[in-house]
């Protein structure tokens, strides 16, 4: 455990803040985590990882992605949660929240639908949305892929160099 925090948050390194975050930006007043993405219709037969992983991760042809804004936030124990949970799909075993095979299950997964890398946030929010346990503890904000949206950040901002263009 690096962190005894109670959320995490994730920002990647080719991501640049726009503007400042303040607490109410991550923070519902009821101390729920603010979880923005944007949601978008995957067409029956789409061989992207987006059908595949909602599919593997919660049965549903219309998955959220959630890497459009930065931070991400995290309930830290729920990362244990979704270990377990990965770590039941792929390897039949309960209850166990090993790192290694939880590595190795992510691994076959990616493999197993040919999807290479694939989104963490929004296998961990997605997650989030399925789970009785976690989905009362976000405030999920979805808009429409064409919707406009502000965001804290922008991703791929000239991979990774942060100078005004």
């Amino acid at each position: 455990q690096l962190s005894s925090a109670e959320a995490i948050a994730f920002f990647d390194d080719d991501a640049c803040l726009l503007d400042h975050v303040i607490p109410e930006d991550l923070f519902t007043s009821d101390g729920k985590l603010v979880a923005n993405g944007h949601t978008f219709e995957v067409p029956i037969g789409d061989p992207s990882w987006a059908s595949h992983m909602s599919k593997f991760n919660i049965s549903t042809n219309q998955p959220v992605s959630y890497m459009i804004d930065f931070p991400v936030l995290i309930w830290r124990e729920m990362l244990r949660d979704f270990r377990i949970h990965l770590n039941r799909f792929v390897h039949k075993v309960e209850n166990n929240d090993s790192i290694d095979l939880f590595f190795r299950a992510y691994d076959t997964v990616s493999r197993r639908h040919n999807i290479g890398i694939v989104c963490e946030y929004c296998l961990l929010l997605n997650f989030a949305t399925s789970s009785p346990k976690w989905r009362h503890r976000y405030h999920f904000v979805t808009y429409p892929d064409a919707a406009p949206m502000l965001p804290h950040a922008l991703h791929h901002f000239h991979a990774g160099d942060c100078r005004r263009p």
